[in-house]
This record gives C-alpha cells, sequence and structure tokens, in this order.
C-alpha cells in the first residue's frame, strides 16, 4: 500500500515538473522575443525623436467648450505632425475642447471625443480640422 502511494506521488511529482518545466521554457522564450521587439521599437523612437528636440509649444486660453470635426481627421498624442495616431475622427464628430497650443505657427486643439467605450478618446487636432462656434 506504501509503496504504491509512494509511486502514485512520484509520478505526480514528475508530471508536475515537466508541466511547470515546459511552460517555464515558454515563458522564457516570450520574454526574449518581446525583449527583442522592445529594443527595436526603441530604437526606433530614438531615430525620429531626433527631429524635435526644441519644439516651443504656446499655450493659449481658450474660450470655445465644444465643437464639431469638418471632415476625417487623426487624433494625435502630442500636438505634432509627426505623433503617434491614437484615433482617426469622423466628419461632424461633436468634441470637447480642453486647451489650444501654437506649435510652429499652426494651432492645435487639445479635444475629447464624445465616444463609449473608448480608451484613447483624447489628443491633438489641428485647427483646420474643426468646425468651432463664433461668439
Amino acid at each position: 500500500m506504501f509503496i504504491f502511494l509512494f509511486l502514485v506521488i512520484v509520478i505526480v511529482c514528475f508530471y508536475l515538473y515537466y508541466t511547470f518545466n515546459d511552460k517555464y521554457y515558454d515563458q522564457q522564450k516570450q520574454i526574449m522575443l518581446l525583449k527583442k521587439q522592445n529594443i527595436k521599437l526603441k530604437n526606433s523612437i530614438q531615430n525620429t525623436n531626433h527631429i524635435n528636440k526644441n519644439i516651443k509649444v504656446k499655450f493659449i486660453p481658450s474660450d470655445y467648450e465644444k465643437a464639431t470635426t469638418k471632415k476625417d481627421c487623426d487624433l494625435f498624442l502630442s500636438p505634432t505632425d509627426n505623433s503617434t495616431v491614437i484615433y482617426n475622427i469622423k466628419p461632424n464628430e461633436l468634441v470637447n475642447i480642453y486647451s489650444i497650443a501654437e506649435v510652429s505657427n499652426t494651432l492645435w486643439f487639445e479635444i475629447s471625443i464624445f465616444s463609449k467605450g473608448m480608451i484613447n478618446t483624447k489628443g491633438w487636432v489641428k485647427k483646420d480640422f474643426l468646425n468651432i462656434p463664433t461668439n
């Protein structure tokens, strides 16, 4: 009886060892792959960041609270043309305006989109893409 119980415990231990060992090596391979991808992304970001080292952003008080989009436009992460696009906004979409910034003689509006369930709903759009109400 004890021998049978001992054999069952040994077999279970071997099974657990091999199962967790396989999972460990799979995780190790995935970490190595992610590490390589991370290095590639860091290098690509560093290569594009040298362009914008001396950007001057002048913030302007906003008298506007809401606007609509004129046509399809991109929502940028920061107020520059080579910034990451986080969302594509459809025409005639209502947006909240938070602030205005002037970068390289171009006006950018910090806005948020009225969309349910979206994560990236706040960013920057050029003035040319907004229908701003006149006072």
